[in-house]
């Protein structure tokens, strides 16, 4: 059961009834009484939905920040909707696990058995002053004791009891440190290094320039590090995280999805003599912890982490993962055959400064995904050559043109920076009109953040904007896209300063339709669209300052039919599924790109709406490696798994 308020109802023409029934409040089960996802063609189509607030197990959402970014995947292959709420910076990573259509904090803090912690074998370094130095002195151990202020923003704590003589203490971090001691205990500071030499019990603090900061430990005594006193030896190389795009993805033969973080460097390029970063890479293991860390697998760098996906750009059944940075190259790693990663973005040309807004798909019809991204010219395509270096071509030679009127990228070291740290700019793949081609939906364009739609047309791409409507399309920080009453045809769900449903007629024309204002969803609110409760119907997951779902209710509607592509080793991403319905009606989809976000990139079986009074009789898969099938769809399948 859950508690929820009405939303708004979108009845089509002539269900005057629909309209009227909207009105009235629903206590109960979501969904009622009518069969999950049923097709009623004698049913008046009744568009609805209703805002769940208790679908989440959780303390308040933080009020003091705004989350970054919202993935899904299938944690642990139970056939429901999981989710990760990146909040930035600012708060700790959330994993919920979806149990019976609601979700429950699988990390909470002292409590996390998760894995996912910022410092490997460390699940928090921020702790409270008085409670922390309290429980170090009452360790009675000779040591070093470090943990930071509960907010990101503060500073590090140090308690220090030495044993009999001096502990010697040596600082490094990669911004500015300011050692907040008497100076007596100083023997040498500059800029990013001191060194300290203690002979008594000192409690103090440590400064460094706020954010993305890395603080390198060593001392003469054992280190103890955040709000559990984790033994960490004589060294500790701790980090205050500044997490960006996340991909959910399996890609190890596990026995779930692995989830990449990229690290970004929000306040400055880094650059050496500082040591890399390296990105945050789990493992499942469904035991304790939940996640095994890898990020050893993971090769350092400098780069400035934006938007992640993985890919098959080889067509080897391995998969490579693309990160798109800011202000720094592009990197592509590729599986080094010894359990690692290497970079081999700059060996086929796509080692791209700026591009951090990007899509991959089959551009060229050759097989092979081709890499389309923005930069400082608009639209630019990179075109897989199997093996060898991409080709670098104009979008304008292939129709993509960015919209006029609106900046694409400001060119590196432009002055003023511009740089927007919540940027709405997106590039998603889907088949909007259902003519079985791929379509590029450009999402959160300008300032006025505005939606731009590219029909493929087998040799290219137009601009069908204005024509659909989208042009009165409203600003717009996130979008999602999702078919709201399984007629086949994909809608989208846009949060901005309100809540829009942007109702595709049937591949023709988008109709604008604001959600229910009551909600009060806030201006940076993110979303994932997902099938929360297992009822065919679609629902909308928002996270902001509060966390909330938006249960699909719709009567009246289609049905639907899920597909879920599975290889052996990892998640065929790139597997390209056409549906072929007994009306003539063929739809398209890319495994790997419904669940994109601006940054992140998540995994759900394929969802295809099926409208009353049709049917899918046929499935058209072409798998990565360029392997095609088709597979007869039986009266009354609703889920099938494909298996190469």
């Amino acid at each position: 059961m859950n508690s929820a308020r009405p939303g708004v109802g979108v009845p089509r023409a002539g269900t005057l009834l629909a309209a009227l029934v909207v009105g009235v409040t629903v206590v109960g089960c979501s969904g009622g009484a009518s069969e999950p996802g049923a097709a009623r063609e004698n049913v008046p189509l009744e568009v609805r939905f209703t805002l769940d607030e208790a679908a989440f197990t959780a303390p308040p959402a933080p009020q003091a920040s705004v989350p970054f970014d919202i993935v899904s995947s299938d944690l642990d292959l139970d056939g429901d909707p999981d989710l990760l709420v990146n909040w930035h910076h600012l708060a700790r990573l959330e994993l919920f696990e979806n149990q019976d259509g609601a979700f429950v904090l699988a990390n909470p803090v002292g409590d996390d058995g998760s894995g996912l912690y910022e410092n490997e074998g460390i699940a928090n370094i921020y702790a409270p002053t008085e409670e922390t130095l309290a429980q170090a002195r009452a360790a009675g151990v000779a040591g070093v004791y470090v943990w930071h202020d509960p907010s990101p923003s503060e500073d590090w704590h140090f308690y220090v009891a030495p044993e009999e003589g001096l502990a010697t203490l040596e600082l490094r971090a990669n911004r500015a440190l300011t050692p907040r001691l008497d100076e007596r205990f100083v023997k040498r500071s500059d800029e990013f290094e001191a060194e300290l030499a203690i002979d008594t019990m000192l409690h103090f603090q440590i400064g460094v320039a706020f954010v993305a900061t890395q603080l390198a430990v060593s001392a003469s005594l054992p280190i103890f590090v955040g709000a559990d006193l984790t033994p960490v030896g004589t060294r500790a190389d701790l980090w205050k995280d500044d997490p960006h795009g996340i991909a959910w993805v399996d890609v190890r033969g596990t026995a779930a999805p692995e989830i990449f973080i990229t690290r970004g460097g929000l306040m400055g390029t880094l650059l050496p003599p500082h040591g890399p970063k390296v990105d945050r890479f789990f493992e499942y293991t469904g035991g304790d912890p939940l996640y095994a860390d890898a990020r050893s697998a993971m090769p350092g760098g400098y780069g400035r982490g934006r938007r992640v996906e993985w890919v098959d750009i080889d067509a080897d059944a391995v998969n490579e993962l693309y990160i798109g940075n800011t202000d720094s190259p592009n990197a592509l790693l590729a599986a080094d055959g010894a359990g690692g990663y290497v970079d081999i973005a700059a060996t086929l040309g796509i080692d791209f400064v700026a591009g951090d807004t990007f899509a991959w798909l089959d551009v060229d019809g050759d097989g092979g995904d081709d890499l389309v991204f923005i930069d400082v010219a608009g639209f630019s395509v990179a075109y897989n050559r199997g093996g060898r270096s991409f080709e670098l071509a104009a979008g304008d030679d292939i129709g993509l043109r960015f919209p006029a009127g609106s900046e694409p990228v400001q060119p590196v070291g432009s002055e003023p920076a511009q740089e927007d740290l919540f940027d709405a700019l997106s590039l998603n793949v889907l088949d909007f009109d259902n003519d079985g081609r791929l379509d590029l939906w450009l999402g959160g364009h300008g300032r006025e953040r505005k939606q731009a739609l590219y029909r493929a047309t087998g040799d290219g791409f137009e601009d069908v904007t204005a024509a659909v409507g989208l042009d009165a399309a409203p600003l717009a920080n996130s979008i999602v896209f999702l078919d709201i009453e399984n007629d086949g045809y994909v809608d989208a769900m846009t949060f901005g300063l309100s809540a829009v449903w942007l109702h595709n007629e049937e591949g023709n024309r988008f109709t604008v339709e604001e959600v229910d204002p009551q909600w009060g969803v806030r201006e940076f609110t993110r979303a994932v669209a997902v099938d929360a409760d297992d009822d065919q119907r679609v629902d909308v997951v928002l996270v902001g300052h509060r966390r909330m779902v938006v249960r699909n209710e719709t009567r009246g509607g289609g049905s639907a039919l899920r597909v879920l592509p599975h290889a052996a080793g990892s998640d065929p991403v790139g597997t390209v599924v056409a549906a072929f319905y007994a009306n003539g009606m063929v739809r398209v989809q890319r495994y790997g790109s419904a669940l994109t976000t601006q940054y992140s990139q998540g995994l759900a079986p394929l969802h295809f709406g099926i409208p009353p009074g049709t049917s899918i009789d046929r499935l058209e898969v072409r798998w990565p490696d360029g392997r095609s099938e088709t597979r007869a769809v039986g009266a009354g399948e609703d889920f099938i798994e494909l298996r190469q």
